[in-house]
């Protein structure tokens, strides 16, 4: 049986590379190497420029076409990874 993420079906390998790219972009966007995997998007000062660079750097490296607007309900980089990873997960 694999391992998952808060029992959403993501493998936790997968999870973890995810959140890794995650974080790595929102510190580029950011500048600042001081974001962790929990940090709010709004708290950080983001705004609606940051998250569309955010979701067009994360959709380019993934080849997926993401929705700026999701990822509203979705403002730390953890919550950001497990829905990019379960786009992921799906058969494409």
């Amino acid at each position: 049986m694999a391992d998952s993420a808060a029992g959403d079906g993501v493998p936790e390998k997968d999870m973890a590379d995810v959140m890794t790219v995650v974080v790595d972009a929102w510190r580029r966007v950011f500048e600042r190497p001081d974001l962790g995997p929990d940090d709010d998007f709004f708290a950080a000062g983001g705004d609606s420029f940051r998250m569309v660079m955010l979701v067009t750097e994360i959709g380019d490296r993934y080849r997926l076409a993401l929705d700026p607007v999701s990822f509203f309900d979705t403002p730390t980089p953890r919550q950001m990874s497990r829905v990019v990873a379960e786009l992921l997960s799906r058969p494409r």
